[in-house]
């Protein structure tokens, strides 16, 4: 009897056991910055203008720009002497002091559609508050985008990130690519569901203005919010960013990373019809007002405007994609830097029975080996110098000489890292 009494109790346990097992895991996509502890350093100890030191003492020109946030370079004397000064007096008031609305003035200035101004700190505080307040404002759930926004959940859900729950998976659609048509296309597979478009215009292809100017159109006569991301394109293609250089006014868009030249800065702005909401959608936070990074970006924006910031980069990104190009065409090979002067991107194309992807990494690690850092885009700096660009333009001609060899071998077995090329197998 008692055996008989302990089947069903060990049947059960049995069940909640199975139950209980975590299900073996998808492989997840291999990103860049996977790879990219391989090759560069990630621990520093220093950064001067446009060069960063690592824990070992070597020397690298940096062309990630600490992810793009060294606008004007390491150490820049402007930025460094308004943080002392405010640091002496406080960080954090947990209340608004005079700078405070003093950069909300001066963006208004620069920033064609910032009617209304709030911060954050990171780039996804910005673009999380942005999508709330449109889901808010047309009272629909959900989003497509086009571009990287963020790692909050409501963007990660369109990726193969765990732990994002299910049901929001099915509210966040990326468009195949950033045209009217595809815009039309997602409007008629949910008519009235799409609170907004969210684009990030650094993402590759460079949109032409009256493409942009036509999905605008699409966007809000169905009702929807229009949002630029422009993290990346903000205070580096122009003072105004992409929506400057379009002269498009989106409703809502997202500032960070170059702001404060290196603190943690993020703008969320738009117009005033709808960013006065922004109460509604409960957005706030503890460090909105610290004061330390709002200096900084005061004194940023200032040696932007002064000394013409946008039009140097332009030039440094151009001098290195025409350096490159004529490096490529030499050894035949069908690769180059697409996109915006002030932040080329490096396109590969296969070549024979070796991938792109595994060329595009190839040309990054002996990069590397020569002491430049890059992931793929010459994030140039106001701080670079000539003698650093004609140091890198230099090693692209040994860099791309290593690339046609595994071309012409038709692999880049003994060439390439062996922990990256099986990655990318």
């Amino acid at each position: 009897m008692t055996g008989t009494r302990s089947f069903p109790r060990r049947l059960i346990g049995w069940i909640r056991r199975r139950l209980s097992r975590t299900p073996a895991a998808e492989p997840q996509k291999i990103y860049d910055w996977d790879l990219s502890p391989h090759l560069h350093p990630m621990q520093g100890t220093a950064g001067r203008g446009g060069r960063l030191i690592d824990h070992e003492g070597r020397e690298f020109i940096d062309l990630n720009s600490a992810w793009g946030t060294n606008l004007l370079g390491y150490g820049y004397p402007a930025v460094s002497w308004a943080i002392r000064r405010q640091a002496r007096q406080f960080a954090n008031l947990g209340v608004p002091d005079p700078n405070f609305f003093t950069l909300m003035n001066v963006l208004r200035e620069i920033v064609p559609g910032a009617e209304q101004i709030r911060y954050g700190k990171n780039g996804s505080d910005v673009t999380a508050g942005a999508v709330r307040l449109a889901r808010a404002v047309t009272g629909r759930e959900h989003v497509i985008h086009y571009g990287y926004h963020g790692f909050h959940d409501w963007w990660m859900a369109s990726s193969d990130c765990r732990g994002i729950p299910r049901a929001m998976r099915r509210l966040i659609h990326t468009l195949p690519e950033l045209t009217p048509a595809a815009v039309s296309g997602a409007f008629r597979r949910w008519p009235h569901d799409i609170a907004c478009l969210i684009l990030d215009p650094m993402a590759p292809p460079w949109a032409e203005a009256e493409t942009i100017r036509e999905i605008v159109e699409i966007v809000r006569s169905h009702g929807g919010l229009v949002i630029f991301d422009e993290m990346v394109s903000g205070f580096r293609v122009a003072p105004g960013g992409a929506q400057e250089v379009w002269a498009v006014t989106p409703d809502l868009s997202c500032f960070g990373k170059s702001i404060a030249n290196g603190l943690p800065l993020s703008v969320l702005a738009g117009s005033e019809r709808f960013m006065r909401l922004l109460p509604q959608a409960r957005y706030g936070m503890t460090f909105e007002a610290e004061s330390v990074s709002i200096a900084a970006a005061l004194a940023t924006l200032g040696e932007l405007r002064g000394k013409n910031v946008c039009r140097e980069l332009a030039r440094k990104g151009r001098f290195l994609r025409e350096a490159y190009a004529a490096q490529a065409k030499q050894h035949g090979l069908n690769t180059g830097f697409e996109g915006q002067d002030a932040r080329p991107c490096l396109r590969f194309e296969d070549h024979g029975r070796v991938g792109a992807r595994q060329l595009r990494w190839l040309l990054i690690q002996e990069l590397a080996r020569a002491g430049i850092i890059t992931q793929g885009a010459l994030t140039v700096c106001y701080s670079h110098t000539d003698q650093d660009l004609n140091a890198v333009a230099a090693v692209f001609g040994e860099a791309l000489r290593t690339v046609a060899s595994a071309v012409e071998r038709g692999t880049t077995q003994g060439l390439l890292d062996e922990r990256i090329r099986v990655c990318l197998q």
